[in-house]
């Protein structure tokens, strides 16, 4: 029981601190500089998919933390693009630039059935 009471490791949650700390400055500075907000998307954009590229676990952590952040979703926009929205496509075209490359290894593609069935029910859309 002890665990939920102890800190396990103080610079992982240092880290965090200044991290969060980071963003709000930002969307303070966004706010204040309306010019500033397509900058720090585009930032934010590009170190989604660095981080996804280098560790896939902070394609999982990245989300989460932008909705215990900014839980209106209204932090930083640049017209009808969000943070939440550039952090969603961000982690989308990294998980589809890595495993487009396994797509032959997929079941649907070995069983010409189910892919004749899959192809069908596309068409029929």
């Amino acid at each position: 029981m002890s665990f939920f009471y102890k800190i396990r490791n103080q610079k992982v949650l240092s880290n965090f601190l200044i991290i969060f700390l980071l963003a709000e400055l930002l969307s303070f500075l966004a706010y204040n500089f309306s010019f500033l907000s397509s900058w720090f998307l585009g930032l934010i954009f590009l170190l989604t998919i660095g981080f996804g590229f280098w560790q896939e676990k902070y394609l999982l952590y990245l989300p989460l933390a932008e909705l215990f952040w900014g839980s209106l979703g209204h932090s930083l926009a640049y017209n009808f693009i969000s943070l939440r929205l550039a952090i969603f496509i961000a982690v989308v075209f990294v998980f589809a630039i890595k495993y487009l490359l396994k797509i032959k290894s997929l079941k649907i593609f070995r069983d010409r059935l189910l892919s004749y069935l899959w192809i069908f029910i596309l068409l029929l859309w």
